[in-house]
């Protein structure tokens, strides 16, 4: 899960010289539907939102590239029914495991926004789906920009009260390490809520595309 930024406008057509790439991340997807975690919307209906939105820039990309978590729980029939909605797309689309943020030996790492859902640290609430588009040029310079979905996946997820325990992780009250400790009835008793997940699949939550 990666956090997202506000709306920004749709990014300006490419100079001849320039290569688009647009990014989405952590698609989440299961392998039947329902898995709604803290949103009322299911992975695929925020992707379809992203995909809706990002139309135009996807046409114009010379890549479409989609970072983990791709599948919430690494079941086969998930990355089969996330690639029937990938193969269409106008673009080659490139799938890579796992997600990263913050920087990298002094590096900035750009963070994509999820697909299904992000959490803005700086407001510490739910955010809506969004993707990322990349224009590097010759020069080195990267000119980078995030877009949040407007609409009503946006709004009912960022009125969406912010979970107990993801609360707690954005103040630095906890950590993920000691949250993963907890046994699904110590989680219960600590934040009056069960786990968005069964223990077994917290190791998990991070990379669930292993």
């Amino acid at each position: 899960m990666t956090p997202a930024a506000t709306a920004a406008p749709a990014p300006s057509p490419a100079a001849p010289d320039v290569v688009r790439v647009v990014q989405l991340s952590d698609t989440h997807f299961r392998a039947a539907p329902g898995a709604r975690s803290f949103t009322a919307h299911e992975p695929e209906d925020g992707l379809a939102a992203v995909l809706a939105d990002a139309a135009r820039a996807v046409e114009e990309a010379a890549a479409v590239v989609v970072t983990g978590d791709l599948a919430d729980l690494g079941e086969p029939a998930a990355y089969e029914r996330l690639g029937e909605v990938l193969d269409p797309l106008p673009a080659p689309v490139h799938c890579l495991h796992g997600d990263l943020s913050g920087t990298f030996e002094g590096r900035p790492v750009h963070v994509c926004p999820s697909s299904f859902m992000s959490i803005d640290p700086g407001l510490r609430r739910l955010d809506g789906p969004g993707h990322r588009t990349y224009l590097p040029h010759p020069d080195g310079r990267i000119e980078t920009e995030v877009r949040t979905v407007p609409g009503p996946l946006t709004d009912a997820t960022r009125a969406t009260p912010l979970p107990a325990f993801l609360a707690d992780l954005l103040s630095g009250r906890a950590t993920p390490e000691e949250l993963a400790a907890l046994d699904d009835a110590q989680f219960e008793a600590r934040y009056g809520e069960r786990r968005p997940m069964p223990r077994a699949d917290v190791g998990r939550a991070d990379d669930g595309d292993r």
